[in-house]
């Protein structure tokens, strides 16, 4: 029974990659998840449904539109396949509770987050806000850590984030970190609650430092999003260090 249910939630998994997809190109771009249906950005033509079975419809099509064979980006089969495993590593760790679906959320909302702020360097409101009231709701009912707790991770959070902006734009004489990464950090502590707050930051950093020093010495960039790695750093919590009250449902 186990492997069915890893089987069903991994799937589960795969078919939300495919709706972050849709959430990661539109969102920015101010247009609506919903409508119009999922189309080929350059033809305009309209994807049928066996067109766009996760992971599967890109390797059948070779990566190109059915229609116009204009390439279709890497993104968006990795991006299914990542909440796939995600989610399939969620089950493993947390089984059928309450702190699953807590965790399967935050990934979720993380994901679009990270992927959103790698590409755009932005971290939209409209996902953000709903993903820490989201994180507030389960706190409220005390599923993982409690309504105190997660205050506590969201004002240290965004705290410690604020101070890091100050301290760096007087360092460097420019703005070192952006408002999304503040926002970021308060959503993390809602679900993931201080200690959360502060393992995200450390291994935030160290992965961010040393992915910035390698592209600084291969003179690739000297501007890289911080959203991505925070929220590395707070997968590293939760799947690794996190203690979970595992809470059974039924």
């Amino acid at each position: 029974m186990r492997w069915l249910y890893a089987f069903f939630i991994t799937l589960v998994g795969l078919v939300v990659g495919s709706f972050l997809n849709v959430c990661i190109y539109r969102i920015p771009k101010g247009m609506s998840i919903l409508k119009p249906p999922s189309h080929c950005p350059h033809c305009g033509r309209k994807i049928k449904f066996y067109d766009n079975i996760p992971v599967i419809s890109y390797i059948i099509l070779g990566g190109k539109c059915r229609y116009c064979k204009a390439k279709i980006s890497i993104r968006y089969p990795l991006v299914e396949l990542l909440t796939g495993l995600l989610f399939l590593v969620s089950y493993l760790r947390f089984g059928i509770t309450w702190e699953l679906l807590k965790v399967l959320v935050f990934v979720t909302f993380s994901e679009c987050i990270a992927f959103i702020d790698g590409e755009h360097m932005i971290v939209p409101d409209v996902v953000s806000f709903p993903a820490i009231a989201v994180g507030l709701l389960f706190a409220l009912f005390s599923v993982g850590i409690t309504l105190k707790n997660a205050v506590l991770g969201a004002i240290l959070g965004a705290g410690v984030m604020f101070i890091f902006r100050l301290t760096g734009k007087l360092i460097f004489q420019r703005e070192a970190l952006g408002d999304g990464d503040i926002v970021i950090m308060a959503m993390i502590g809602v679900f993931t609650g201080p200690l959360g707050v502060f393992i995200s930051i450390l291994f935030g950093s160290l992965l961010g430092s040393i992915i910035g020093i390698i592209l600084l010495v291969k003179k690739k960039t000297d501007i890289l999003p911080f959203g991505p790695f925070l929220v590395l750093g707070s997968f590293i919590y939760v799947f690794l260090i996190q203690y979970s009250n595992y809470l059974t449902i039924g």
